[in-house]
């Protein structure tokens, strides 16, 4: 169930926003939720597993603790579907 709520509140995050990271979306359920999301890792997961959600690239962030690849997402279109056929 936390799973299906999680792909609805990212879907939705995405449909206002557009493209987005993992970290933006993952604020983003915890501020709307009380649950939150246990890591990076299992966000991710779960998006890449979720039909309407595709993986649309990859950005550099820089941090106090070094610097590190984060996945960006966004919305399944029209035209990704004639690719898969």
């Amino acid at each position: 169930m936390a799973k299906l709520r999680v792909r609805q509140w990212a879907k939705r995050y995405l449909d206002d926003n557009g493209p987005s990271t993992t970290e933006q979306i993952a604020s983003h359920i915890e501020d709307y939720s009380t649950i939150g999301v246990k890591s990076m890792r299992s966000l991710g997961s779960i998006l890449n597993s979720t039909p309407g959600i595709v993986k649309c690239g990859r950005i550099l962030t820089r941090n106090t603790g070094g610097t590190y690849y984060v996945n960006q997402w966004r919305i399944r279109q029209k035209e990704d579907e004639k690719g898969d056929e």
